[in-house]
């Protein structure tokens, strides 16, 4: 008598569940390891394209890196549901970017710098895996432990490495 309880509680339990498991996986498995092609358009609506590196450090956490026309960036990122969040630096201001994840695995969203009223848009659609037997990084940038490659060049105002264009030009 005890065992067909837990058999029925058990069925009655898997439809539940399913779609909870389903809703927390997606995100994660939407998200792919490797590169995204970058193209945004600043606050001012200057556009810009690039590279985002994004390496999978935890269930639903990502470490980034953007290497585009008007500087490099990085961060680390969280996926929840069809949300994806990047908390970035740009030289020693801190920024945000939020995206939707689409049903394709491509992300559209927002950027901004903390403390400013400016938003800029992006879009990220997956460019490929990275190298075998590596990490994703960025196109131009040594892997993690090895000496840094040549940085591209960056906007006036900027040095190289992870610093940015001034406050008011993220990307």
């Amino acid at each position: 008598m005890f065992a067909p309880r837990l058999f029925r509680a058990g069925l009655l339990a898997l439809p539940l569940a399913a779609p909870l498991a389903l809703g927390f996986a997606t995100p994660a498995h939407a998200q792919k390891e490797g590169f995204y092609n970058v193209v945004g358009n600043g606050p001012d609506g200057s556009p810009y394209t690039g590279t985002l590196a994004m390496h999978q450090v935890g269930l639903a956490s990502w470490q980034v890196l953007w290497e585009t026309s008007v500087g490099r960036y990085d961060g680390y990122a969280m996926a929840s549901k069809d949300t994806f969040a990047i908390g970035f630096t740009a030289g020693n201001q801190p920024g945000l970017a939020v995206y939707k994840i689409l049903p394709n695995g491509t992300l559209t969203g927002q950027w901004t710098l903390i403390g400013t009223a400016q938003i800029g848009t992006e879009t990220l659609s997956y460019g490929g895996p990275p190298p075998a037997g590596g990490d994703a990084t960025a196109p131009g940038a040594a892997a993690p432990g090895a000496p840094a490659a040549a940085a591209p060049a960056q906007r006036q105002g900027s040095t190289s490495g992870s610093t940015p264009a001034p406050a008011q030009q993220r990307r």
